[in-house]
């Protein structure tokens, strides 16, 4: 087993396995009915051959759902995540671990099964006394199943949407003004004009309203943002693009219209592989799949990167004379699908400190560095996170809605203010007080003067975590550089799209489009309207009377699919005009997937 970094076992984890000798089961693992025939029974994984092997290992019920996970990541004692079903295959409950961590949850749902609600236990871990149970967080829906009100805390506060007539988000507003904004869309709908403000903005240096106008090219990708609220250029952006969708400048302009950022994008000759954006020397090397080593402008060098092309290793320097200089070296670990579990950073103050010595002798790893930060991530059975520990103690739990709503710290509750794309704006507790708040660029890079203890909320950029050990978001299969818009690695699914640049974000549309994991900004679903009618004839047979949305192939269960020449195509309306009757199965779609985001 030691050339092997994943081994799985099906059916049952017994000594005729060849491989038991890598698995011990947790305790209560054989006390459960198993139902694990035909089914994944334990996975043992790591990122490098030299790691300790981490495991999970399952439990499921007569319909094949998994009841129990339990997960023993390298470092962190073993923590187990239960589930409970409606019958409709539902998870309605939702219990972490047991003990000081112990946390449950409870889901409800409409006749449609649309999310009504997600209630937080704070009862005793020993019952479950439905008088225990606090609401979190609950929602309302319009007849087309958009979300129009989320409420917090059994509506204490909370927020409200609302659509155009082509379903598009048209505004939203906290219910005590602390974020609001409005949005106007161009017939293809690309974002014409933004408008955001609210209280979220009265802790920052500056703290005035934003009026944003955004111009287009014949490709749909941005050229510029212009503030219309602020003076000359304040917080203007100003892009050009090759025909491979690679950016050739980016213009950025800060409070009071000062040009932070006059980029020059200069690539390697024949490739997509950017060299530098300023200055004369090459600012980013690569390594031989076209992953970034060295990242001059975010000073960032030594970067390594597995089979998978996932980040495992990096240095970073942090500051700039004459303050105080940090080192940081940093190493990931992720499990068998590729979701990271595990982050363990040393600090030093030496610039002429050499590499790591001993990444697992936290007490004495060489070389002067001193243990900084280990962190561990525990996730559900999706692979969404669930909890943060950071050296070994329990920092914070997510909570799931439609999306990460909030967040639970001790005993404070915090909810989540997010725009259109999903990026967190703001974030109060839950005695209503605003703890922290941040306004990106077009690009998701942070503005200028227009941070509030942005520190304390690490999701970020649509919602992604921003690492301060390298200063990119981890979006799940690649990390993205929000100061040059920018992806580090190249698309893990390349060979779909030769027509754009692999290190090309969301088409260079981040106004309207987003990779919800790094793997795809759904080009699966550009295209003309011929080919959009092609796709759809050879998946319907003409003589049927109803077609239903169900995991439509090439559509992904998305109502709404994005043309190159005719922007948002409303399926509906579509079938309409084509004389095929059609409607949503709402007990299978998937109201995760915000379909005017295009998840």
């Amino acid at each position: 087993m030691e050339d092997y970094l994943v081994a799985n076992v099906y059916d049952t984890v017994t000594i005729e396995n060849s491989i038991i000798d890598v698995f011990t089961p947790p305790n209560g693992y054989y006390d459960m009915p198993n139902y694990t025939k035909g089914r994944l029974a334990a996975t043992a994984f790591r990122t490098r051959q030299t790691d300790i092997w981490s495991y999970k290992y399952y439990r499921y019920d007569e319909r094949g759902r998994v009841k129990t996970m339990w997960q023993m990541i390298d470092g962190l004692d073993v923590k187990t995540v239960s589930h409970e079903y409606n019958s409709q295959d539902m998870v309605k409950s939702l219990n972490y671990n047991i003990g000081a961590d112990f946390k449950r949850y409870r889901y409800r749902y409409d006749f449609a099964g649309r999310l009504l609600a997600v209630d937080t236990y704070e009862g005793p871990e020993t019952t479950d006394d439905p008088t225990y149970y606090q609401s979190f967080t609950d929602y309302e829906y319009n007849p087309n199943s958009f979300i129009i009100t989320q409420n917090f805390l059994g509506g204490f506060t909370g927020t409200s949407l609302g659509y155009d007539n082509r379903g598009r988000i048209s505004s939203y507003y906290s219910h005590n003004s602390e974020f609001i904004y409005n949005l106007t869309y161009l017939r293809n709908s690309n974002v014409l004009q933004q408008e955001l403000y609210g209280s979220y903005r009265d802790n920052f240096a500056n703290t005035e309203d934003l009026v944003y106008k955004y111009t287009y090219d014949k490709s749909n990708r941005l050229l510029s943002a212009t503030n219309t609220a602020g003076s000359s250029n304040e917080y203007k952006i100003e892009n050009t693009y090759d025909k491979d969708g690679n950016i050739l400048a980016l213009k950025r302009y800060g409070d009071g219209g000062g040009l932070d950022d006059d980029f020059s994008y200069q690539y390697y000759t024949g490739t997509n592989k950017l060299k530098r954006v300023s200055g004369s020397n090459d600012q980013y090397i690569y390594d031989l799949n076209g992953n970034v080593t060295t990242d001059s402008l975010n000073k960032n060098t030594s970067a390594v990167y597995d089979h998978r092309n996932l980040l495992i290793e990096i240095y970073h320097k942090r500051g700039t004379p004459p303050a105080r200089i940090d080192y940081f070296a940093t190493r990931y670990y992720y499990d068998e699908s590729g979701n990271r579990v595990r982050k363990l950073t040393y600090k030093n103050n030496d610039a002429n400190a050499g590499l790591v010595l001993d990444w697992n002798n936290t007490s004495n790893p060489g070389n002067g560095w001193t243990l900084f930060n280990s962190e561990h991530h525990a996730r559900g059975v999706d692979g969404k996170e669930l909890v943060t520990y950071t050296n070994n103690s329990l920092d914070e739990w997510y909570v799931w809605g439609t999306d990460m709503v909030g967040k639970i710290k001790g005993s404070t509750k915090y909810f989540f203010f997010k725009d259109h794309l999903g990026s967190v704006r703001g974030v109060i507790d839950n005695s209503f007080n605003l703890v922290s708040a941040m306004d990106f660029d077009m690009w998701g890079y942070l503005m200028e003067n227009r941070v509030y203890n942005g520190d304390s909320a690490k999701h970020k950029f649509t919602g992604k975590e921003r690492d301060g050990e390298n200063l990119y978001d981890y979006f799940g299969a690649r990390y993205y550089d929000s100061r040059i818009g920018r992806w580090v690695s190249i698309d893990p699914l390349l060979e779909k799209h030769f027509d754009f640049s692999p290190y090309n974000y969301v088409l260079d549309n981040p106004l309207i489009l987003v990779d919800p994991n790094g793997r795809d900004p759904r080009r699966d679903q550009m295209a003309n309207l011929s080919e959009i009618t092609n796709l759809l004839r050879s998946y319907i047979n003409e003589s049927i009377e109803t077609f239903i949305f169900t995991a439509l192939p090439g559509t992904k269960s998305y109502r709404y699919v994005y043309t190159k020449e005719d922007g948002f195509i409303d399926l509906l309306h579509f079938f309409s005009a084509a004389n095929v009757s059609a409607k949503f199965d709402i007990t299978s779609f998937d109201y995760s997937r915000k379909v005017f985001r295009l998840y």
